[in-house]
């Protein structure tokens, strides 16, 4: 899957086109972010995994969307906390893959965001050690999508503060599922050459 994940930012990373089928919305810059209260109240808390071994600052502060119900007329939908981890490779001098995220050993969740000249995509990803099989190409409807970050160009060792805010439902294998993202994420940028 992460081969898959790699392939698939090469792509788009040779020539950072947007296609007119792939979501693209712009992102807000705001210098200031690092110093807004979400990020802030990161270094306040201890990741409860970690906690024994070595103090480690978050990387996100997000709350995720639970899903109650998703019909014809409209999402409803209620806050749960969720911890995730915060990464982000740069391809080029334009492009940046942020992956917002669970793992395990056995699996994992989340979110690839894609940063571009100033515009983005957020498209979901889960992966598990159980193969399934073939899977039907998904389909994805955007609600609503949102990145605030701190910088318009990023470079390798860059600290990279963001706030992202996305509604997106998915249809896969004639399924429907609902994701939703809102808070504060931080991490430094490495290669995706590493």
């Amino acid at each position: 899957m992460r081969i898959f994940l790699y392939i698939c930012a090469l792509s788009m990373t040779l020539s950072c086109q947007k296609d007119k089928d792939v979501h693209w919305s712009d992102a807000n810059i705001d210098n200031n972010i690092s110093k807004s209260f979400g990020i802030l109240q990161m270094d306040k808390e201890e990741l409860p995994f970690l906690s024994n071994q070595i103090n480690v600052k978050r990387t996100s502060n997000l709350l995720e969307y639970a899903e109650k119900a998703l019909d014809d007329n409209g999402i409803n939908c209620e806050y749960s906390y969720s911890q995730y981890e915060c990464k982000a490779q740069l391809h080029n001098s334009e492009f940046v893959t942020i992956d917002i995220g669970q793992h395990s050993y056995f699996g994992g969740r989340g979110y690839n965001v894609e940063y571009c000249k100033n515009a983005f995509r957020v498209e979901p990803y889960s992966y598990s050690d159980i193969s399934a099989g073939t899977e039907e190409k998904s389909v994805l409807k955007i609600i609503h999508q949102e990145l605030l970050l701190d910088k318009l160009q990023y470079v390798v060792g860059d600290s990279l503060f963001g706030k992202i805010n996305f509604q997106i439902i998915e249809t896969k294998d004639s399924e429907k599922n609902q994701y939703c993202l809102k808070g504060y994420f931080r991490t430094v940028v490495i290669s995706a050459n590493m």
